[in-house]
């Protein structure tokens, strides 16, 4: 797992070691507005997901839309990220 936090003032990402890649290849990951994105580069066939929760305690992750891979890099957001701690992963789906 790939998992990123981010706040009004700080962005923390924390990667497993071991992970194939595109997983692990985030970039222009940016909080602004109330949004969060990243960046990461998609296979085809995959499909890929920004999920959420708001505390690591929480054992549930919220799903965002799908993003169909593509073979090129792909934006994910979650467009209603509050000023608060929120924690991210993203997780991908054969």
């Amino acid at each position: 797992m790939a998992a990123i936090a981010a706040g009004g003032y700080q962005n923390l990402a924390l990667i497993q070691t071991g992970l194939s890649a595109p997983a692990v290849q985030l970039s222009n990951v940016v909080y602004t507005g109330g949004a969060f994105s990243l960046q990461t580069p998609t296979t085809c066939g995959r499909t890929y997901y920004l999920q959420h929760k708001d505390s690591l305690a929480s054992p549930w992750w919220m799903p965002s839309l799908p993003v169909p891979g593509n073979g090129a890099v792909q934006t994910l957001a979650d467009p209603g990220a509050p000023a608060t701690q929120r924690f991210y992963r993203v997780w991908q789906k054969p």
